[in-house]
């Protein structure tokens, strides 16, 4: 389990770079007037989801251990706000908002972090 960790973070900044390159393709799949992803944000987008599922059954496997460090109700909590987090990325993505879009992003992403260290450390 010591190299899952280094195997997440490098299929997360892979992703993160290949999706923050600048990129003037086609989009292969419109999401709405402002969004469609081209071959090379697809890839990138491909890398960040492998990662998140990866870390996702990794926080899930350790979900009593991650609730009796934080608390049950401080856990709790992050989880409902996590949850929204990822609602918020998708209606943002239906529509076409920015701003709301990268703020759902960094909180889920800052939840997600925490969680995992939280699984990770011993």
């Amino acid at each position: 389990m010591p190299n899952n960790k280094w195997v997440l973070l490098t299929l997360f900044i892979t992703g993160l770079i290949i999706v923050l390159l600048p990129d003037s393709g086609i989009p292969v799949i419109e999401l709405n007037k402002s969004h469609g992803p081209s071959i090379q944000d697809l890839i990138g987008l491909g890398l960040l989801l492998i990662s998140w599922l990866l870390s996702s059954i990794i926080v899930i496997r350790n979900w009593k251990k991650i609730e009796s460090k934080i608390g049950d109700r401080t856990f709790r909590l992050l989880l409902i706000i996590y949850l929204l987090a990822m609602t918020g990325i998708i209606l943002s993505l239906v529509v076409s908002s920015d701003f709301f879009l990268w703020n759902c992003v960094a909180v889920g992403l800052l939840i997600n972090i925490l969680y995992l260290i939280y699984a990770f450390n011993k």
